[in-house]
């Protein structure tokens, strides 16, 4: 039975990668901590279900709320998330998952800006690979990881219309707020 929701689970981080819209994506995420909640409560591992909990509720959150109060939410959720984590920390390298929740939290403050959402995702599945291979974790959750980067590289890719994502990227950065200045032409 724990497997099963493992396994659903990744199959929804993965599958929400595929979607245009960095808010349904995030909903995909919820439901897959969700999921993992229910796991850990099976194995009665507390520490991760509280601060899954505290990310469901930020991913939830972000998918529906305006502006103003989003950035509230996400970064008083992350804070606490972060608490609980720094208070269940066990070794130098479950730092890389606080950083990797900051990262997530930050995809949650930019869930308006595409290009942005999508590499702070992926950042923060680079951080979950190294803390897997430190540790020695299981194949499949490195595994699962590079589904999720790939998905999100999938995305960008394909919704940008861009070919290389650094190009996405500085258009995202640099050239939409020239373009409002008036500085440069913006190609659509």
């Amino acid at each position: 039975m724990a497997e099963i929701l493992g396994w659903i689970a990744n199959a929804l981080f993965i599958g929400g990668g595929l979607f245009k819209s960095p808010r349904v994506t995030l909903g995909f995420y919820a439901l897959a901590n969700i999921l993992f909640m229910a796991l850990y409560m099976i194995e009665g591992l507390i520490v991760p279900v509280i601060t899954l909990g505290f990310v469901c509720c930020r991913s939830l959150l972000a998918c529906f709320i305006d502006e103003k109060q989003n950035k509230y939410a996400v970064v008083s959720l992350t804070i606490a998330a972060v608490i609980v984590m720094a208070w269940n920390m066990q070794y130098t390298g479950d730092s890389l998952l606080i950083i990797a929740n900051m990262l997530i939290g930050g995809s949650c403050l930019m869930r308006n800006h595409f290009v942005c959402f999508r590499l702070l995702t992926s950042a923060s599945q680079l951080l979950w690979i190294i803390h897997s291979m430190l540790y020695g974790m299981i194949y499949s959750m490195i595994f699962s990881c590079l589904l999720i980067i790939g998905t999100n590289f999938w995305a960008l890719f394909v919704y940008t219309g861009v070919k290389e994502w650094s190009i996405a990227y500085w258009r995202q950065l640099f050239v939409r707020p020239q373009a409002a200045a008036g500085l440069c032409p913006v190609a659509e």
